[in-house]
């Protein structure tokens, strides 16, 4: 009797353990998993699926997980393909041939890229007429075997040619250097100026350049600091006689005076400054007695430490009537 009473309370502990809710998880049976998420869990029609309204962080599609996409694969093989395409046509599609120095090269190692850019310019290239394109990355001057050739047809006038050459030239993106036939030297001029210098003759080139140095000395190309400041001029400040400008003010909008904002102490100074070149300038003029609109000054500093003065008009522009005029179109 002991041993059925032992058998009876484990099948009784068995029952319970089963009578419990499974928590929902990918199926480990042969039943049918869904599609979107992987459980079988919520098989039936009334139970929602739980990568209903989620992302796939692969695809970025809804309706399923990551771990399900079918898209993957394809995307990241089309991706790898788009960007071995791109590397490719770095290299083989290019159709101008520029060189561009790198500072922490030897000097005997240059890189040659491809760009698309068709500003030409006709030079004389010992007697012999050729367009050539100014490139300010280049450094040095590089002809085609096919120019060479039209060149020696015409019976150019070099001197010092020398076959193959001491410096190597890398295209963009690869290891494999170019075929330098050789170099020579001769003068080439443009615009009634010219200079001697050293060409290099590149088998199978697509393009001749004209290289940065040679280039700035002949005098079409130069390089300097782009505009970022404007220089101070002592000329007068321009002004319109007999020119009233009349600014419509809605009466009904009553007049603000705002109160003095005080100036900061370490550029004081710069602003008494600031405000004496405008009245210098007749800019701006003193108003002595009251005024019903008054509008505090907002120094500003600038990066190269100088001081321009705005005013905060936000009150007084409030009291301005708005003339509405049709913008012109291209017909007018």
């Amino acid at each position: 009797y002991g041993f059925n009473k032992n058998v009876a309370t484990t099948s009784a502990d068995v029952n319970a353990i089963g009578s419990h809710p499974a928590k929902p998880g990918p199926s480990k049976t042969g039943n049918r998993k869904c599609g979107r998420c992987g459980y079988a869990a919520h098989s039936l029609p009334n139970q929602e699926c739980p990568a209903k309204k989620k992302k796939c962080h692969a695809c970025g599609k809804l309706g399923h997980f990551i771990a399900l996409c079918r898209s993957r694969p394809q995307k990241r093989k089309m991706d790898n393909k788009l960007n071995d395409d791109t590397k490719n046509k770095r290299i083989r599609n290019g159709k101008e041939t520029n060189c561009i120095d790198d500072g922490n090269l030897p000097e005997d190692v240059q890189y040659v890229f491809n760009m698309n850019d068709d500003s030409t310019i006709e030079c004389i290239i010992g007697g012999i007429k050729v367009n050539m394109l100014i490139d300010s990355g280049c450094k040095l001057n590089l002809i085609t075997d096919k120019t060479w050739k039209t060149l020696k047809q015409k019976r150019v006038m070099v001197t010092n040619q020398v076959k193959g050459s001491n410096k190597t030239l890398y295209p963009y993106g690869s290891k494999t250097p170019l075929d330098v036939k050789g170099t020579f030297e001769t003068i080439i001029g443009t615009n009634g100026k010219s200079v001697q210098a050293v060409v290099y003759v590149i088998n199978d080139g697509s393009r001749d350049l004209l290289g940065k140095e040679t280039a700035m000395s002949l005098g079409v190309l130069k390089l300097g600091v782009g505009v970022n400041e404007v220089s101070q001029t002592h000329q007068p400040f321009p002004k319109f006689k007999d020119v009233l400008v009349e600014i419509p003010i809605d009466d009904t909008c009553k007049s603000v005076s705002q109160p003095y904002r005080r100036i900061p102490i370490p550029i004081e100074k710069k602003v008494e400054r600031k405000i004496q070149e405008l009245l210098d300038a007749d800019i701006i003029e003193e108003v002595h007695g009251p005024s019903k609109w008054i509008s505090p000054v907002v120094p500003i500093l600038k990066d190269n430490d100088d001081l321009r003065l705005c005013i905060d008009m936000r009150r007084a522009n409030s009291a301005i009537l708005r003339e509405n005029h049709p913008l012109p179109c291209m017909d007018n």
